[in-house]
């Protein structure tokens, strides 16, 4: 309905003015959802073997048939009509074509507004036998396992990769991610190859090198060139990585992969795999199998493997070989060992000749090139590093030795400050005590035993100064164990001050003086001290910009929760490498106090600054002062009740004198003890001022005084709903309520503060998809089923949402009942509807083991799940058994994960009742020493798991029955894990 008020309207009747005033009417308004036409496949600009093309398309609030019909136009030529998708044009000619779809109604016409899409193709003849275009790839946008049948009938089998999505080559395409688990492989194929092409392309913008490496029958033949190392940046270049002279006869498999084994990202697409297949002409053939030309090597022995094809040596002729054109040598088997060769640079010639050791006709021959080379021993001095600052007088030296063994290669010479040298064959840390106040120099060398200088000489220098420690305090971050990852964690300092540090990590590639800790966004970090006695005077810090961003770099220091100052701006434009002070005078804090450092503002926008030399001074004075610890100014207070909790130094309540204050300018109150409480307040701003007073309410001399402004809103806030916050179904899935202060209720669903490796907690207000939310929070630590009420920012961090930047938190109640998970498969878990959500898989098998970040992957035949180790409870998985796991879907790093909150979210699976289960008994159960096991079936293994899921028998039966020693196994819950040549059975066993 839309209600229209017109006011002071004239218009003229019979000649005469007239004024119309206040005039209002309601109008029913029908709104009418615009028509939308989609063109599914082909993609615009793809190429199309043959002559036939399928046009694919859907339209939306438009009923093909019903409301009109799709008109489409091929290369200008007269226009036809379609009711149904697909569209199908045939007998097109090779070349670029142009098609244009419209929708019309029932009798040709256009619609108001028109609604057209055009899409162009090129046409290519028909396609080649060995090419893979990936036009019927079914790979999603989440990083999964699955296969496909491509052309010429052939199926793929791809393994933690995605689609194209923004990095297309020629229509569909396959992103691998990973060196160490993404890769696609063929089924296999006959008839040889000879030579093999694939096109492919940077994804993404990160720095690491993009490789692709080719197997065929699982062995490496060669490794593409590297591209797409360029610092941060997008790379749209197409690579071709071709290689010929392969030469494998019968069948064969292809498999791609990312080069290497590491687990970082290296994002590449790939597209039109193609090759020829290999024709056995019946000449003899020789093939050096390893190692690969030009290889490096380190030992002085390497052996030569090599293979003939119609070529039987021993009988038709020999192998000659010719190292560096010198005497030629012959053998009639492979390998070839080649010993104490010295360090150098070696070509090999490798020929086929007849018994006589004669050449053949035509000459069959292949080079090798390879070089050894001598590792030079390595003296690297970890602690302290060059130029660095060391507040006290004394210093322990850490040194690395590689490729040298001290005692038997020799020793390492030690001199400080040019003084005598003395010489140690342990590799312990050196201390040294007592040093002056001034600079100092420590060099190491590498020496024989007899304490000769090596050639050429190993040796390195370190240059520190040492500072006498001011009074007061200071941290040096020497013990901070910070990592490249942005985390939360906690060291204790210098002084034994403990450090806790939030959304962090290591100085990097910009360092200050040695360790430093380098801050990211103001939202999200911060580094705060325990409680520091004896008072702080005066702050002293240094800082340096990180990376090259535009965003301005400035800090802000907070002493017990109060901002006292900020440094100056600076590190506005590209790299800078200068070293700011950011100094503060006359804080003038007493007593114990904690001191917080972050980056100014509340943005998650990057604004990286390292950090390092924190100092300060003590505060005695014996001035009065005093302090509002809480609540914070400006503070919203959603009860009508509220406690003013304050501090007093050098001053004593009740003797001394007394605390006044005044609420909104209304008459004074006195108190002497802390908290001021204040009840039955209304809604509505308000401004408390306090001062000190002697025991006659005269305020001192010269004035103590504090104040803090709040409101009252006992209404509560509007509550956001989680759904109307996650909905979203356009990638990249922001939500509407991104860059919003938003409150939210909900039931604490998992919490991870504090744990190793996760943080915050996640909250539902219904069950389902949509109904989850991340809260970015390390401050509080709910319990799950606490029901909570929190106000903070929505944010995207890299298409994660989540809340950050809280400004209320309520545990309203505790004990609730928790939203039932979800039960999903492996593969809709990995979706954009449940993150955040508390989901359960069933009956998934682990397929590879934990890494070294605490993630490991199972699969319920749908497609891979990440499951993520958090620190929450130590978990040991075992790759092949089957679990139901229950978690909240989190995304990062461009993959969905699941994080398990609670031992008991992860049991092995019992749910298999399948006909060998029935046909099985054991016996007793419970057991104690002896197992019984009896089937109809043949059983060809059988597995004893924990209920930690960890594999504590594995036996091979090729039996009907068989017993089990359990004897030595501890009391407990098991599951036996059977199998026979086509199904899997899991029996519970109690062991007494």
């Amino acid at each position: 309905t839309a209600s229209i008020i017109i006011d002071n309207v004239s218009y003229t009747e019979n000649g005469g003015d007239n004024l119309v005033q206040n005039f209002s009417f309601e109008e029913w308004l029908d709104i009418v959802p615009e028509p939308e036409l989609i063109i599914t496949a082909p993609t615009n600009n793809s190429s199309v073997y043959g002559s036939v093309l399928n046009v694919v398309f859907s339209t939306i609030d438009f009923e093909a048939g019903v409301d009109g019909k799709v008109k489409y136009t091929l290369n200008s030529n007269e226009a036809e009509y379609a009711t149904e998708s697909p569209i199908s044009l045939t007998n097109l000619d090779l070349g670029a074509h142009t098609l244009v779809l419209e929708l019309v109604d029932m009798v040709h016409n256009s619609l108001d507004p028109q609604v057209i899409e055009t899409i162009e193709f090129n046409c290519l003849s028909e396609m080649e036998e060995n090419l893979e275009t990936f036009d019927n790839s079914n790979a999603t946008g989440s990083y999964t396992d699955g296969s496909f049948l491509g052309n010429n009938n052939i199926t793929w089998y791809y393994y933690h990769s995605r689609d194209e999505g923004d990095f297309p080559i020629n229509g569909k395409g396959l992103m691998l991610r990973k060196g160490f688990n993404s890769k696609i492989v063929s089924e296999e194929l006959s008839g040889g190859i000879s030579s093999f092409s694939v096109k492919m392309r940077k994804a993404f913008t990160g720095q690491v090198d993009r490789a692709i490496e080719l197997y065929i029958n699982d062995e490496l033949i060669e490794t593409s060139e590297i591209f797409g190392n360029a610092d941060n940046q997008a790379d749209s270049t197409i690579h071709t990585f071709e290689v010929s002279n392969i030469d494998i006869e019968g069948n064969f498999t292809i498999m791609l992969k990312p080069h290497g084994d590491a687990d970082a990202n290296q994002q590449i697409t790939i597209d039109n795999i193609s090759w020829t297949n290999y024709e056995d002409t019946g000449e003899p053939k020789l093939t050096i199998i390893s190692p690969t030309n030009n290889a490096v090597f380190n030992e002085t022995n390497v052996d030569i493997v090599f293979s003939t094809t119609n070529f039987e040596l021993g009988t038709d002729g020999k192998l000659k070989y010719t190292i560096n054109n010198e005497d030629a040598v012959y053998v009639t088997e492979s390998p070839i060992s080649l010993t104490n060769l010295d360090y150098g640079t070696y070509s090999i010639v490798f020929e086929l000749v007849d018994i006589n050791e004669n050449s053949l006709d035509p000459i069959v021959q292949e080079n090798l090139n390879f070089n050894i080379e001598q590792v030079q021993p390595e003296l690297d001095i970890i602690n302290p590093t060059d130029n660095q600052t060391i507040n006290g007088n004394s210093v322990n030296l850490v040194f690395e030795i590689n490729n040298f063994e001290l005692g038997v290669d020799g020793k390492l010479a030690v001199a400080l400050d040019n003084e005598d040298v003395y010489y140690t064959i342990s590799t312990d840390p050196i201390e040294f005590a007592d040093l002056t106040y001034s600079s100092h120099t420590i060099r190491l060398e590498l020496v024989d035993m007899d304490e000769n200088s090596l050639d050429p000489a190993i040796e390195d220098i370190v240059n520190f100064t040492c500072n006498e420690v001011i009074p007061g305090g200071f941290e040096t971050f020497d013990n901070c164990e910070a990592t490249i990852h942005y985390e939360n964690a906690t060291f204790v300092g210098n002084g034994d001050i403990e450090w806790t540090y939030y959304h962090s990590r290591s100085e990097g590639e910009f360092p200050i003086n040695g360790k430093g800790l380098m801050l990211r966004n103001a939202g999200e970090s911060w580094i705060e001290s325990g409680e520091i006695g004896g008072g702080i005077s005066s702050f002293e810090m240094k800082m340096k910009k990180a990376f090259t961003g535009t965003k301005d770099r400035q800090l802000e220091l907070y002493i017990n929760g109060n901002l006292v100052g900020e440094s100056a701006k600076f590190g506005e434009d590209g790299t800078d490498q200068n070293i700011y002070t950011f100094s503060l005078d006359n804080i003038n804090v007493g007593g114990s106090f904690t001191m917080k450092i972050k980056n100014k503002g509340t943005s998650t926008d990057n604004a990286q600054i390292v950090i390092d030399d924190i100092s300060w001074t003590q505060f005695a004075t014996t001035d009065p002062y005093l302090v509002i610890n809480s609540p914070s100014n400006g503070f919203v207070s959603y009860e009508p009740n509220l406690n003013v909790v304050f501090s007093v130094y050098n001053f004593e309540l009740g003797t001394d004198g007394k605390i006044q204050y005044v609420l909104n300018e209304e008459a004074a109150q006195y108190t002497t003890e802390s908290p001021i409480v204040l009840l039955d307040l209304e809604d509505g701003e308000y401004s408390l001022f306090v001062q000190l007073v002697d025991m006659d309410d005269n305020p001192l001399e010269p004035s103590v005084s504090s104040s803090i402004n709040f409101t009252v809103n006992t209404s509560g806030p509007e509550i956001t709903p989680i759904y109307n916050i996650q909905y979203s179904e356009v990638a990249p899935f922001e939500s509407p309520y991104k860059d919003e202060i938003v409150t939210v209720q909900g039931i604490v669903t998992a919490s991870f503060n504090p744990t190793p490796h996760a943080e915050g907690y996640f909250i539902q207000d219904a069950a389902g998809a949509w109904n989850g939310l991340y809260i970015f929070d390390i401050n509080n630590t709910p319990e799950i089923g606490d029901l909570v009420r929190v106000t903070g920012k929505i944010t995207e961090y890299y298409e994660m949402t989540e809340m950050t930047n809280i400004s209320e938190y309520t545990v309203l109640s505790i004990g609730e009942p928790v939203p039932a998970p979800v039960l999903v498969s492996t593969a809709e878990a990995a979706s954009e509807m449940y993150e955040s959500v508390l989901v359960k898989v069933e009956k998934a098998e682990c397929v590879s083991a934990q890494n070294n970040f605490g993630e490991w992957y199972v699969n319920d035949g749908s497609g891979q799940l990440m499951m993520k180790e958090n620190g929450a409870f130590a978990f040991e998985e075992a790759v092949g058994t089957k679990y139901d796991i229950i978690g909240v879907m989190m995304y990062s790093y461009e993959e969905f994960k699941l994080q398990y909150r609670i031992p008991s979210d992860i049991v092995v699976s019992t749910g298999i009742n399948t006909e060998l289960s029935k046909n099985t008994t054991i016996y007793p159960n419970p057991a104690k020493d002896i197992l019984n096991i009896n089937s109809k079936d043949n059983l060809k293994s059988v597995k004893l798991i924990a209920i930690d899921g960890k594999i504590v028998l594995n036996q091979d039966i090729n039996n009907t029955s068989t017993t089990l020693d359990i004897s030595t196994l501890p009391a407990g819950v098991y599951f036996l894990n059977l199998e026979n040549e086509n199904e899997i059975a899991i029996k519970k066993l109690i062991i007494e």
